[in-house]
């Protein structure tokens, strides 16, 4: 397809549709979707934004769009009137947003119509967090909405499950923010991790005066505070067996007594936990109870770590220094963005916080960050090839539900982020790094945002 043959991206409230089959039924699905105000444009290949693909018979024209690469599954609804179950759950599993196999055109149009009215309302959602969340990988894109729609259309308790350092309580505040019924009560934050467990009881459940020595006056614990609204429990995976069992009962009925009293109270609230453990593998190795564990577990968010989105790395080390210095914020030279893109973060966004906050000290006050404000720790570790963690990063990308070209598009990106770092947009340079046709490399500069550095501080952002 050439420049001037390039299909323009559909309009705002609007879905692009590919025709893989164009029979009479795919003719009348899409009248119907017209009929009900839908915007629906036909196009010759995936857009941004929500998108619908008629497939009717022709179940193969998924396989031959998703090798692509470019399209967002969860943002697509797929139309094939008695598909087999078993391709519904594969594509399904890979991340299709839906599959629609009535063959009745008006059920198919309302399903397709209400779904499409769902996506649109997450984003806007979405766009309230733009100005908090640095980054537009599709990784964290993705992440988000999950959030928000849990958030948003869900009553039931949330997990959210990421590394340290990647943002879970960022993300519990918009879970809080959204959520129609308790977003107006507080939001009471308590880490599990730092709960002593000879005063556990009094941290959840609150306690009378002189229940223990040293209770010269009452209190109300966690659950008590949160009533009304959203109780977020961090590391809820370093709770020992025992002080699970003794949640079960508020968790599950929202009553409790305090310490030393006899009387039952009743809060009313939201449950969001978070945590770096795999819940279900510890249940597995009977360190988490089964009981406990599906009591919390209604939806699942998980929260990728910066290894799975590097695109993000430099908008979000921009937007720290921005933090740090507000306008007069310095920019970053090259050779110090490469650097930021070429080490590994476990620590995630907020190793990467530190990092720059220890840049900032050393920075001079004139000129670019460069090299010499690197931290000496930094220097003294930062000869080690970068190219052992691409077997983990290529993991955590697996276990976290991409397929080969989801895989291939992460990599393609952070591959193209490095070599812009190092030498600009510089169309014969890259080609020559990378030993690809330079109208190859046109079309990529053109389809990607700009990832200039001395742009990178207009980026919004995220923080951990």
């Amino acid at each position: 397809m050439t420049d001037n043959e390039r299909v323009e991206p559909c309009p705002p409230q609007a879905v692009w549709c590919l025709l893989a089959d164009s029979s009479g039924s795919a003719r009348e699905l899409l009248d119907g979707l017209r009929d009900r105000k839908l915007g629906v444009s036909v196009t010759d290949g995936p857009q941004p934004g929500p998108g619908l693909v008629i497939l009717g018979r022709q179940l193969d024209a998924l396989d031959v769009l998703a090798g692509t690469g470019t399209m967002d599954l969860g943002r697509i609804a797929a139309w094939a009137p008695g598909a087999p179950v078993e391709a519904q759950r594969e594509w399904l599993g890979r991340g299709l947003g839906d599959f629609i196999t009535s063959p009745r055109c008006t059920d198919s149009c309302g399903m397709i119509a209400a779904r499409v009215a769902r996506w649109f309302r997450i984003d806007e959602l979405v766009l309230r967090f733009r100005s908090r969340v640095v980054g537009d990988s599709p990784a964290l894109r993705d992440a988000l909405r999950d959030a928000v729609e849990c958030g948003a259309f869900g009553r039931q308790p949330i997990v959210l499950q990421g590394d340290s350092g990647v943002g879970k309580e960022l993300f519990a505040k918009i879970i809080h923010e959204v959520d129609p019924e308790y977003s107006r009560g507080p939001l009471r934050v308590l880490d599990c991790a730092t709960v002593n467990a000879d005063l556990s009881g009094s941290e959840f459940f609150g306690h009378e005066r002189g229940a223990f020595t040293g209770a010269v006056n009452e209190r109300d614990g966690a659950f008590a505070e949160a009533n009304g609204g959203m109780l977020f429990l961090d590391e809820i995976g370093e709770l020992p067996p025992r002080l699970q069992a003794e949640l079960l009962r508020v968790v599950q009925e929202r009553t409790f007594k305090r310490v030393g009293s006899n009387a039952w109270q009743r809060s009313t609230f939201r449950l969001v936990c978070a945590t770096h453990r795999d819940l279900k593998t510890e249940v597995a190795e009977s360190r988490f109870r089964l009981d406990f564990y599906f009591r919390l577990a209604g939806s699942t968010c998980r929260i990728p770590s910066l290894s799975e989105r590097p695109a993000d790395v430099l908008p979000l080390a921009a937007h720290f220094l921005k933090l740090r210095f507000g306008r007069d914020a310095p920019e970053m030279t090259r050779a110090f963005g490469t650097h930021l893109l070429a080490r590994s973060y476990p620590g995630n966004v907020r190793e990467l916080r530190q990092l720059v906050d220890g840049c900032a000290m050393n920075w001079p006050g004139a000129g670019p960050l460069d090299l010499g404000c690197l931290p000496r720790a930094e220097l003294a570790c930062s000869g080690r090839s970068s190219a052992a963690d691409l077997p983990g990063s290529i993991a955590r990308l697996v276990r976290s539900g991409h397929d080969l070209a989801g895989i291939h598009a992460e990599v393609k990106r952070a591959v193209y982020d490095a070599i812009i770092a190092e030498v600009g947009e510089d169309t014969a340079r890259i080609s020559e790094r990378l030993g690809v046709h330079k109208r190859t490399v046109q079309l990529e500069l053109r389809d990607r945002r700009p990832a200039r550095l001395s742009e990178s501080e207009q980026s919004p952002g995220v923080l951990a």
